[in-house]
């Protein structure tokens, strides 16, 4: 159901940098580490005395209409300083309305919600292959085929069934970094 960890020709490179490369330009830049030291008492990077590189984040909006799967999913993304939860949904009007407002960079999203579905926040969202969508991650405890099919057509570049890939999620998303 999920292709984590796939490699393709260049050695190193998962199939979720490649989307984060092709999807997400802001993280693809390289940066020389050369250049660059690490402050100890500050989470930011500096060059020099004074330059300073501001800290890039990834901005993840949660739908789920579980508040215990809402509540676990914010502590995941939170539990890693790099990653940081920009709006909560738990139906698909406001699902819609959060996404377009906070233009996130990933989006966890169920397909059961408690008003309307995640294939009509895909829908309706309308990212298809757009190049500026985020990174789309379905969770759900409907993974059919017929589901996963529905929802890689509207956009979501991965499918994880809740019961048994819950546990991909953190590696799949730092790999987003």
């Amino acid at each position: 159901m999920i292709a984590a960890g796939r490699t393709f020709a260049t050695p190193g490179r998962t199939f979720a940098t490649r989307v984060c490369e092709q999807r997400l330009p802001q993280f693809a830049a390289v940066i020389d580490p050369a250049r660059f030291t690490r402050d100890e008492s500050s989470p930011i990077f500096t060059e020099g005395e004074t330059d300073r590189a501001p800290r890039r984040h990834l901005r993840v909006a949660i739908v789920e209409d579980s508040l215990n799967i809402r509540e676990r999913l914010v502590e995941l993304v939170e539990d890693d300083q790099r990653m940081q939860v920009v709006g909560e949904a738990d139906t698909e009007d406001r699902a819609i309305a959060m996404c377009r407002d906070t233009e996130p960079d990933a989006i966890i999203l169920d397909l059961k919600l408690a008003h309307g579905t995640g294939i009509g926040v895909l829908k309706q969202l309308g990212y298809g292959s757009s190049e500026r969508k985020p990174v789309i991650i379905v969770l759900t405890n409907f993974p059919g085929p017929a589901f996963e099919r529905a929802a890689r057509a509207l956009g979501a570049d991965w499918f994880l069934d809740k019961t048994s890939e819950f546990h991909k999620l953190r590696e799949l998303l730092r790999d987003l970094l």
